[in-house]
């Protein structure tokens, strides 16, 4: 997953989706950072930053990874990034 995550581009035009029952999570690439991590329950949306960071910290790709990982096994969405509404 880690190559994948890393040859992410927004020259390829590439996003990983995981759909679940409580929602989408997109890992979408970003010219202002490595990527973004968005999650949408089908009514609201936000994107995620480091847990008690401010909104343009931006995650590591391991922490990227590890969202994804949670969103693949879990049965809720995953809880330890903060999620800052998506305006």
């Amino acid at each position: 997953m880690r190559r994948w995550l890393f040859e992410l581009s927004t020259d390829r035009d590439q996003q990983l989706l995981v759909h679940r029952s409580w929602g989408s999570l997109a890992v979408v690439p970003d010219r202002k950072r490595a990527a973004s991590v968005i999650l949408s329950d089908g009514e609201h949306s936000w994107f995620a930053v480091p847990a008690g960071a401010d909104d343009k910290a931006e995650l590591t790709p391991e922490q990227i990874e590890r969202v994804v990982i949670d969103a693949l096994g879990g049965s809720s969405r995953p809880q330890w990034p903060d999620w800052r509404p998506l305006t």
